[in-house]
């Protein structure tokens, strides 16, 4: 058959364009070529659906979604293809050689890969038309042969290309698709042997850092083996998130390994702090929750370790690093703090000891128990009690108990007890004793004050009642007092540390000016402060205010005078000791040595079984004892002295338990301690009507007109003129007349006789102004002023004379005498000033030359009054 022949048989050129696509196919599935894989398998011209069997479009899609078709799978799909048609005899057939095609071809050239296949790849061309077989170029040999000309011989590669384009029908964008995929499984196969390299050499250093960090963590075992115990806490090692911190004494240092095996090691800090305490503190039992505090035991560099306290929320900025210790560095920003402060919690993992303890003394219940608190020996029904923390703050920490004695020792330690009842003066131990033994009963407001000559012995005393709570105080050294420089605050919040016990503040006294002032007021803030709660609010570091918690534990105060003050005086019990104290010696050496202090604790021993019971009736029992002690008076006092009478009652009933007295004296400890309340009270009484604001205020204004710091002037129905007795009315007789001296603050008038108008507002500031030079504060204002010269009746005249009946004043007309309507005015009759005369008679001619009286108005006043 001729070429012409061929061209014109349709059948024949079918059959080719078959064979053609059974080709690309094969060579498609052969080369993994998912770009043809995609043009045979989809649904355009050149597409293979329906020419074939769908094993071969399964293969064709695995290989267009890149995925390696099983090798079963990709046998189906070439058997299932029609063989390749023979071509015709060649001149190998002639010489008896076999010439293979198709897929024999293809077991060939794999043969020939391990025989050295791929180095005839400059004879392709011909080989491929010698051949006619397409598939020899996709050889992988051949391929990895034509990539390396490509890639190391350009223009021979060109040369190859243009003679392969030159053969007919060859595929040459699949055999440059075969020759970029080997290209890339190249690339990914040197990639991966780069990346496995890399791995292992990774690999390698993490094994050596490892290696190194075991040494290290060896290192540091035997150093904290071989350091002393101040010390060994501060060698630790931690991991965290594959991050190292490692401390020892003065470093704390980081430490990081990278993916690739890289070790970078930095300082933190030229300081370590292992946290040994986490603390959580009780300030007071009503405190809403508790506080938290940690214990860092600080060493910078090679300096000796020291504990510091800071509170746990100041952790986080480690700024108290700056503060609280000099010389500690942070080498670095804002990370570096915050990987600091994590190593700070890592490291001290092993270390820290967590604990409750309590800042205060006195009763609270642990774990179901009353206990006493205290800085020494905890103390409960049984005795001591073991597991309950506490340290309160100063002066709290004062307050120490040694170890309690037993049931067979109970009677010898309570003797110096009695000794301490029966020392000195009734009234004081009476007030100051009592009061003690009240204190362990529970909460109590009462504020004592022993006032008296220098010598006599006072704070001596009252340091001897005190040192039962603890043997540093005595009367040398008490634990507060009035006339250092501490604020009424200051001395609140420190009260707030004691309860249930009696605290003494010791040196009330007079120093002149505005000092005593000051003294005064800070007596009667804090003692405000004790008897009814009154505490002032606290600002925080926020801005924002917050209530304290007013203290629980009455105050003995000892000085040299009185305190003053009406309203001050009415919240205390007050002793004037008018003789002098015996040898405190003796007891003193006993309070030192601890001995009052180890019979008091056997005393809030004895009542701590009875505490539970009694601390919900304590008033109730306090007016019980009061009206059977007949003490009688002002209904404060009473209340208070009655707190005092419970307390001796208790105290005498352990006494007589103990065995430390008999009946006998019993009854007559009793005897002399009522006796000596019932003087109490009626002393107490007697100085607060004393300082009454009512008639002291009378005084002050009769004191004032008698010295010529204000005056009077007497209404007439003509206008104003010089009282009858201008010489205790503020007038001084001069080159033959009377001048007024100072502000007028008071007014007669013709209608009222034996009345004295006082101008409220001038006249309380001349009466405040004498109190001030006396060194007593009149503390009142108007309201209260009213008021306290009704209750003292004094007031001719008040508000309901004029259908007023809750107002003091009196409205006076002084239109005669160039006022405004009528003037609202305290109207205090003559005789409670100290005066008796009658408005309208003559005023006396002078101390010179007497004559008759004259109703000429006052020369001062015509020009502005009439």
């Amino acid at each position: 058959m001729s070429i012409d022949d061929i061209s014109s048989d349709g059948t024949h050129a079918w059959r080719q364009r078959d064979a053609e696509l059974h080709q690309r196919i094969r060579a498609a599935i052969a080369t993994r070529d998912p770009k043809a894989a995609t043009t045979l398998a989809g649904s355009g011209r050149e597409s293979a659906r329906g020419k074939v069997a769908e094993v071969v479009i399964d293969v064709l899609h695995l290989v267009r979604r890149g995925e390696d078709p099983a090798a079963d799978i990709v046998d189906a799909a070439l058997r299932s293809l029609p063989p390749a048609e023979a071509p015709a005899p060649s001149w190998a057939a002639e010489l008896g050689i076999t010439e293979h095609v198709g897929a024999d071809a293809l077991a060939d050239n794999a043969r020939g890969a391990r025989e050295g296949a791929g180095s005839d790849i400059d004879e392709l061309p011909a080989l491929i038309e010698a051949g006619g077989e397409h598939a020899l170029a996709f050889d992988p040999l051949r391929v990895a042969a034509a990539f390396e000309m490509r890639a190391n011989d350009g223009p021979g590669f060109i040369l190859l290309r243009t003679r392969l384009k030159c053969l007919k029908k060859f595929p040459m964008t699949a055999w440059v698709q075969a020759i970029d995929a080997h290209g890339r499984k190249a690339k990914a196969e040197a990639k991966a042997e780069t990346d496995a390299e890399r791995k292992r050499e990774a690999a390698a250093r993490r094994e050596a850092a490892e290696r190194a960090r075991a040494e290290n963590s060896l290192r540091l075992e035997e150093a904290r083996a071989a350091a002393d115990d101040a010390r060994a806490a501060h060698y630790a090692e931690a991991e965290v998130n594959g991050v190292t911190y490692r401390s020892q004494p003065g470093l704390i240092e980081m430490e990081e390994t990278s993916p690739k095996g890289e070790v970078k090691v930095t300082q933190l800090s030229n300081f370590s702090a292992p946290i040994v305490g986490d603390t959580y503190i009780i300030d007071a039992p009503e405190a809403e929750a508790p506080r938290r505090v940690l214990t860092l035991a600080v060493q910078v560099n090679d300096q000796a370790p020291r504990e510091v306290d800071i509170p746990a929320e100041t952790l986080v900025d480690m700024k108290w690093v700056e503060t609280l210790c000099p010389g500690a560095i942070v080498r670095g920003a804002r990370p570096v703090r915050d990987h600091l402060r994590l190593a700070l919690q890592e490291l001290s993992a092993d270390v820290t000891v967590t604990r409750r303890r309590h800042g205060f003394v006195g009763w609270h219940k642990v774990n179901g128990v009353w206990v006493y608190l205290n800085a020494g020996t905890i103390l409960g029904a049984g005795g001591a009690v073991a597991g309950v923390e506490a340290k309160p703050s100063d002066p709290g920490h004062r307050f120490w108990f040694p170890p309690p004695p037993s049931a067979a020792e109970l009677r010898e330690a309570s003797l110096p007890l009695v000794l301490v009842a029966n020392f000195g003066s009734p009234l004081l131990m009476g007030v100051a004793f009592g009061l003690a033994a009240r204190a362990v009963m529970g909460p109590c407001n009462v504020v004592g004050h022993v006032s008296g000559e220098p010598s006599f012995g006072k704070s001596a005393a009252g340091g001897i009642v005190q040192s039962c709570h603890g043997p540093t105080m005595h009367g040398d050294k008490p634990p507060m007092s009035w006339s250092d420089s501490s604020t009424p605050k200051g001395m609140v919040e420190a009260l707030r540390t004691v309860g249930d016990a009696v605290m003494m503040v010791d040196d009330f006294k007079r120093f002149g000016g505005h000092r005593d002032i000051e003294v005064t007021n800070k007596f009667d803030m804090v003692t405000r402060s004790v008897f009814n709660g009154s505490v002032p609010r606290k600002l925080q570091m926020d801005g924002k205010a917050f209530q304290m918690l007013p203290p629980r534990c009455p105050i003995l105060s000892t000085g040299e005078v009185d305190v003053p003050g009406f309203s001050t005086k009415d919240r205390l019990v007050t002793v004037h000791l008018a003789t002098k104290n015996p040898d405190p010696r003796p007891l003193r050496e006993m309070g030192l040595r601890g001995d009052l202090a180890r019979g008091w604790a056997g005393y809030v021993v004895w009542y701590a079984s009875r505490y539970e019971a009694k601390r919900g009736q304590l008033a109730a029992l306090a007016q019980d004892v009061g009206a059977r002690w007949g003490l009688t008076g002002r209904d404060r006092a009473v209340t208070q002295l009655g707190q005092i009478a419970l307390g001796w009652e208790n105290l005498l009933e352990y006494l007589g338990e103990s065995g430390a007295v008999d009946a006998h004296q019993h009854g007559d400890m009793l005897g002399r301690v009522k006796e000596a309340l019932r003087a109490v009270a009626a002393e107490n009484g007697q100085d607060v009507e004393e300082e009454h604001p009512g008639p002291r205020y009378v005084q002050l204004i009769a004191g004032a007109l008698r010295s010529g710091k204000a005056h009077a002037i007497e209404i007439t129905p003509t206008g104003a003129k010089i009282p009858a007795n201008p010489e205790s009315m503020g007038y001084l007789f001069i080159n033959g007349e009377w001048q007024p001296r100072g502000e007028r603050i008071a007014y007669l008038h013709h209608s009222h006789k034996g009345v004295v108008f006082l101008d409220p507002e001038p006249a309380r500031n001349v009466a405040s102004e004498q109190a001030l030079r006396a060194g007593n504060p009149l503390t009142v204002d108007d309201r209260a002023l009213g008021a306290a010269l009704r209750s003292a009746g004094v007031l001719a005249l008040t508000g309901a004379d004029e259908g007023r009946p809750n107002t003091p004043k009196f409205r006076l007309r002084l239109r005669s005498v160039g006022g405004e309507g009528r003037a609202a005015m305290f109207a205090v009759r003559a005789e409670a000033l100290g005066l008796d005369f009658e408005p309208g008679a003559a005023p006396d001619d002078g101390p010179q030359d007497a004559g008759a009286a004259s109703d000429d108005p006052v020369p001062e006043f015509p020009a502005d009054l009439l």
